[in-house]
């Protein structure tokens, strides 16, 4: 039986309302990775009107992968003030992408909000929490590139990832699976790009040292 997702604080949006806020449209695609784990994709649809061409050409997709406990709102949620206009730069990388008529998928970690699912564990059992960075690199990565490319039918994928969203492709990238899945890919981009925390000097380090134990 699957684990059913707790409802997030009230006072804040779900994710497809912050997308259909600022007038587009989501959609809610579920992968299941190869650790068994459920992953939500929101995928952002153009308005029926106001993108430019938005609708007469085949729309390449995008990946965006978030950081370490963040989630897919981190890409339409830095600025409320959205326009269709594609000659202002906004704030929310989502949606100047699906402006500029980009297929844009934001994607999530296994155990945010968005991915407390699992095909037999549970996020109170110990083991749903023993994974590492290179877990998510090798398993759910690859699976989520070969979802997107699936549902659009196209043959490569743009991925862009941010801080760990960066980590989890150079993990993919230097393993056996590094020529197939650099097939799929038309670019990757990395934004505070991350490949390893021993000269990092934040008190989240710290942090992670005492949950070691615990976990």
């Amino acid at each position: 039986m699957l684990y059913q997702q707790n409802l997030i604080n009230v006072f804040f949006y779900f994710q497809c309302e912050l997308v259909t806020a600022r007038g587009f449209r989501c959609q809610v695609h579920y992968v299941v990775t190869g650790g068994g784990f459920i992953v939500q994709l929101h995928r952002i649809l153009p308005p029926l009107e106001g993108v430019q061409n938005s609708t007469k050409r085949s729309r390449f997709p995008v990946i965006l992968q978030t950081g370490l406990i963040g989630t897919s709102a981190d890409f339409v949620m830095a600025s409320s003030n959205v326009t269709l206009d594609t000659a202002v730069m906004g704030q929310n990388l989502g949606f100047e992408l699906v402006k500029r008529g980009y297929d844009v998928f934001l994607s999530n970690n296994r155990g945010n909000e968005y991915a407390l699912n699992h095909t037999t564990l549970n996020p109170k059992d110990r083991a749903f929490w023993r994974w590492t960075f290179g877990d998510i690199g090798q398993e759910d990565t690859p699976t989520i590139v070969d979802y997107v490319l699936k549902a659009t039918s196209a043959s490569k994928v743009h991925f862009v990832g941010h801080s760990q969203g960066t980590a989890v492709m150079f993990v993919l990238l230097s393993t056996n699976q590094q020529s197939a899945v650099s097939e799929k890919l038309a670019s990757f981009v990395a934004i505070s790009p991350i490949t390893r925390i021993g000269n990092a000097k934040t008190s989240f380090r710290y942090l992670l040292k005492l949950l070691t134990p615990v976990l």
